[in-house]
């Protein structure tokens, strides 16, 4: 028995009704327009930056601690004035609990307190050109400056970040722009009393994470796209228009994993 549709009050048969639209914002398209927007180029933006935090870093050798260096804190907030970090627009305060001292200069050990910040850097005695987020007015107080730090994250890893400016002496606070990202398994005391290597680093347990994820949220968007193209074919062969909103709220439900109040064994059954 072959299937029979209304369409304007008309009986069609199945091969009519199943014919594609050819306008550019039929059902279908627009769902997988959106579909796209709202899943696809966020995961493409989470795999990058999975990428990016996944491959292996090394300290630069200047901001390494030497083997041997005892820890001093004589004249503490002379020697390591630094008070402030200005990272993309973001201004983090520093509070320096010691250095290490070698040749020309100091390696300074800095926290973060309200992010499980820790890490080190080395402010340099001549003046400089200021970089480029360095105030103007900062133009004849301007010092070289180099940091790396370990972020402690919830699980046991730590996200890694080198940057290099200035330090201007107005304001205390130190201009810099990021050129190293990376993860480290360490966390914890082992994250505060990390003095740096010269070997390359990662995170398996970043990895490890950030994989299952990716293939969790992949799993997700192969299921909403399926459920868009079904529900837009539907829709178009009873040449129901699609609204925008109509079809961000149904994209936005088709990739949720499943209605609000289910239990975990039935989410797994519709990833299944």
């Amino acid at each position: 028995m072959s299937s029979v549709y209304a369409r304007d009050g008309k009986y069609i048969n199945k091969i009519e009704a199943t014919k594609e639209e050819t306008g550019l914002f039929t059902a279908k398209r627009t769902l997988l327009y959106v579909w796209v927007f709202v899943g696809v180029v966020p995961l493409i933006l989470q795999a990058r930056s999975y990428a990016k935090f996944m491959a292996p870093h090394k300290i630069t050798q200047d901001l390494v601690v030497p083997d041997g260096a005892a820890i001093e804190t004589i004249n503490l907030h002379e020697l390591c004035p630094v008070k402030g970090l200005m990272v993309a627009g973001a201004w983090w305060n520093v509070a320096v609990t010691h250095y290490y001292t070698i040749p020309d200069a100091k390696l300074c050990h800095f926290v973060v307190p309200q992010y499980n910040i820790h890490g080190t850097y080395l402010l340099e005695a001549e003046k400089v050109s200021p970089s480029p987020t360095t105030p103007s007015s900062c133009s004849n107080e301007s010092f070289a400056f180099h940091h790396y730090f370990y972020h402690g994250s919830i699980g046991y890893y730590a996200f890694y970040e080198e940057a290099s400016g200035t330090y201007c002496s107005i304001d205390e606070t130190a201009y810099v722009e990021v050129n190293g990202l990376g993860t480290y398994d360490t966390n914890g005391s082992h994250l505060a009393k990390d003095t740096g290597d010269m070997t390359y680093r990662r995170s398996y347990w970043y990895g490890l994470v950030g994989a299952v994820w990716i293939a969790y949220r992949t799993m997700l968007m192969r299921r909403g796209f399926i459920s868009c193209k079904r529900y837009g074919r539907r829709s178009d062969i009873m040449q129901q228009k699609m609204r925008f909103k109509d079809a961000m709220v149904y994209v936005q439900e088709s990739l949720r994993l499943s209605a609000h109040g289910a239990r975990n064994y039935h989410r797994a059954a519709i990833l299944g």
